[in-house]
């Protein structure tokens, strides 16, 4: 898989959880489009970077953590965007893309 695959991979997952966080969409939603273990096993067919695979695994137990310990879902949403926002500013680094907040691109 390559570099800007990955990349949509990961502002695809930064999207849904920003929907999560904001309720403008479900878990079941999010889980239909990405966080699941049938797209995660299709991305590591795909060879799909590991760092990856670990997010979205991650993001596939929103469900439990909101059933089981709701006082913490709204800090682990926030801890798997970090993490997301984190992973995509090392690929913005590897594909040679240096990204400011003054970039108006």
């Amino acid at each position: 898989m390559n570099k800007i695959d990955e990349k949509e991979i990961l502002i695809k997952s930064l999207g849904l959880l920003y929907g999560l966080k904001n309720k403008v969409i479900t878990i079941n939603e999010s889980e239909q489009y990405l966080f699941c273990p049938r797209i995660i096993k299709e991305l590591q067919e795909k060879k799909c970077d590991k760092n990856i695979l670990n997010l979205i695994e991650y993001c596939c137990e929103i469900e439990d953590i909101e059933s089981i310990i709701p006082e913490q879902y709204n800090n682990k949403l926030d801890e798997f965007i970090e993490e997301n926002l984190r992973q995509l500013r090392v690929y913005n680094y590897e594909l040679g893309k240096n990204i400011t907040k003054n970039d108006s691109r």
